[in-house]
């Protein structure tokens, strides 16, 4: 499971998790969670009631404790995607990320983490400057693949250039649970993640 949340504030979060379905209803164990400048690994875990709408579902959060505070939160969700499946579903991780210009290579510091599912897409990253400040940012949109290139939409992004913007990707798998992706920039710059598969 992962969420990507971005405001009018141009302030973005994000988190990934694992889930389990039970008597009680969803459980949902959080691996790593970002918001604007700060990151959590606490590993905090959540349950959740779970209802189904007409176009979705409605799930009720209780007992979300912030900043000393105890909350109850009600979301609702209309279903999206298609039954199309791809060798590129699944939870990912980023293990390295650089950018290539020319003979220049630079690694850029920070995570970032990304699912594909359903012919959607939902990535969620810090980025670390050169002044050590930590900053978030999400995307939330539509792919499609073919052979070793894929197509992203973000319909949704705290980068305001890419949203709306098809982007081509090439992607190069080292094995079923591991992959490298290039983007290349009108310029020759290239931007380069290399990403493993996030497994139970």
């Amino acid at each position: 499971m992962m969420y990507a949340h971005f405001t009018s504030d141009s302030v973005s979060s994000f988190g990934i998790a694992t889930y389990s379905i039970g008597p009680e209803g969803v459980k949902e164990n959080m691996i790593y969670s970002a918001a604007d400048s700060i990151d959590n690994t606490t590993n905090p875990r959540f349950n959740l009631q779970i209802e189904s709408t007409p176009t979705g579902y409605k799930q009720v959060i209780a007992g979300m404790e912030v900043q000393g505070k105890t909350y109850s939160l009600t979301e609702e969700y209309e279903l999206v995607g298609t039954a199309k499946t791809t060798p590129i579903d699944g939870a990912w991780k980023s293990i390295r990320r650089y950018t290539v210009n020319g003979k220049d290579t630079a690694v850029a510091e920070g995570t970032q983490f990304k699912i594909y599912y359903a012919s959607h897409v939902v990535w969620g990253g810090t980025h670390i400057d050169s002044a050590k400040r930590q900053s978030t940012a999400i995307g939330f949109g539509t792919f499609d693949i073919t052979g070793d290139k894929v197509k992203e939409k973000n319909e949704v992004s705290s980068f305001a250039s890419i949203r709306g913007i098809l982007l081509d990707l090439e992607i190069e798998f080292k094995n079923p649970d591991g992959f490298k992706q290039t983007i290349t920039d009108t310029d020759g710059l290239k931007y380069i993640e290399e990403y493993q598969r996030l497994k139970k």
